[in-house]
C-alpha cells in the first residue's frame, strides 16, 4: 500500500513526461519497422560495404547506367529475395537512386511519397531523387555485388559519386543492401559521402527514402523531402535528414527489448514508471519499442498496472518479464 501511495503521488506531481522518443518507425500494414543508427533503443550499426572499383571494391558495373540519365538496368540478386510476401531473383536498378522489382516506368525522376499507387511501384528507395550520371561521366557509376555464403548472403548496390541533375558538382555515394534470410528479408540503406555542390540536396530535402509494396498500397517511408525550387528554399522540408555515416534498416522482425526501461537509459527509475503511466492514459503516443518496454507484465497491452509494477521494482518488487541481463541496474 505504501508503494502504491508513493506511485500515485509521483505520477501526479512529477514534472514533464520524462519520455525519450526512440528513433524508429512503423509498422506498415505488412509489419515492417525501420531502425536507424541515431541514438535509440535499437541502434542499427553503420558498416559500409565498399564495392566500387574506384575505391578498391570488386563489384560489377551496371554499364547501361553509366553516363546516363533516367536509365534502368535489370540484374540478378544472386539468391531468392522475399519482399512483401513475394519472391524475386532479380531487380531493376535506376540511376535515380532506387530499385524496383517490376515497373515499366522505373526510371522516373519525379519521386513520390511512399507508398503511392502511380508507377513505379515495388520501390526500394535509398535516395530516390532526380540524379544524373551524365553530369559526372568521369567517376559516376552504379555497382552491384552478391557477397557471402548461403543462407546468409547479401546483395549490394552502390551509387558512387552520383550528382543531382540540378547540381552537377554534387557527389552522392550511398548503397542498398538486401539480406538473405528465411521469410521476409531485411533491407538496409547506408550513406558514405553526401556532398553538395552549389545547392542543397545531400540531406535528402528533395528525395524519397523508404519502401513500397508491389501495387503501391502499402509501404514504409523514412523521409520525404518536398522539392522547393533548387532544394534550398523554405518550402523544402526534411523529416529525417540524410548524412554521412547514417544507416537505416527495414525489417519485419521486431525486437522487443528492455522491459521496464521505457526511456532506454540503462536503468529503471520513477521516470520510466511515469512514461508507462502516460502511455496507459493515451497522453503520449509511444514508438513500438517504447510500448513494448512499458508492457511490464507482458500481457500485450500497457495499463496503469504496468506503470505500478515498474515503479515497484525500485523498491524490490517483481521485475518485468524477460528483463534482459544486460540491464545495468535498478535505481533505488
Amino acid at each position: 500500500m505504501k508503494n502504491l501511495v508513493i506511485f500515485l503521488v509521483v505520477m501526479g506531481v512529477a514534472g514533464g513526461f520524462g519520455f525519450v522518443s526512440a528513433d524508429e518507425g512503423g509498422p506498415d500494414m505488412f509489419g515492417h519497422f525501420w531502425q536507424d543508427s541515431n541514438p535509440g533503443p535499437v541502434v542499427e550499426p553503420y558498416s559500409w560495404i565498399e564495392i566500387s572499383l574506384q575505391a578498391g571494391g570488386t563489384g560489377g558495373e551496371l554499364g547501361n547506367l553509366t553516363n546516363r540519365d533516367d536509365a534502368l538496368q535489370r540484374t540478378s540478386i544472386g539468391f531468392s529475395f522475399d519482399y512483401y510476401g513475394n519472391t524475386f531473383t532479380d531487380v531493376i536498378v535506376s540511376t535515380n537512386g532506387f530499385l524496383t522489382f517490376y515497373s515499366s516506368t522505373g526510371g522516373l525522376y519525379n519521386n513520390q511519397t511512399l507508398p503511392n499507387a502511380p508507377a513505379p511501384d515495388s520501390v526500394v528507395a535509398p535516395f530516390w531523387d532526380d540524379l544524373d550520371l551524365a553530369q559526372n561521366p568521369t567517376t559516376a557509376r552504379v555497382y552491384f555485388k552478391t557477397l557471402g555464403i548461403a543462407p546468409d548472403r547479401m546483395f549490394v548496390v552502390e551509387w558512387y559519386d552520383v550528382p543531382h541533375i540540378m547540381d552537377g558538382s554534387s557527389r552522392f555515394t550511398f548503397q542498398s543492401i538486401f539480406y538473405e534470410s528465411p521469410g521476409e528479408d531485411d533491407i538496409k540503406f547506408q550513406y558514405f559521402s553526401m556532398v553538395d555542390g552549389n545547392s542543397l540536396f545531400a540531406d535528402g530535402r528533395s528525395a524519397s527514402v523508404g519502401l513500397e509494396n508491389l501495387d503501391g498500397t502499402d509501404g514504409l517511408e523514412y523521409s520525404f523531402g518536398t522539392w522547393g525550387g533548387g532544394g534550398e528554399t523554405s518550402s523544402s522540408r526534411v523529416l529525417r535528414p540524410i548524412f554521412d555515416g547514417l544507416a537505416i534498416r527495414f525489417t519485419a522482425d521486431f525486437l522487443c527489448l528492455n522491459h521496464g526501461d521505457v526511456n532506454f537509459n540503462g536503468s529503471i527509475t520513477s521516470r520510466d514508471a511515469q512514461s508507462a503511466f502516460w502511455i496507459a492514459l493515451g497522453t503520449i503516443t509511444p514508438t513500438p519499442s517504447e510500448e513494448c518496454a512499458a508492457d511490464c507484465n507482458g500481457d500485450g497491452m500497457v495499463t496503469q498496472a504496468d506503470a505500478q509494477q515498474i515503479f515497484g521494482t525500485i523498491f524490490g518488487g517483481p521485475l518485468c518479464v524477460d528483463t534482459p541481463q544486460d540491464l545495468l541496474y535498478v535505481n533505488q
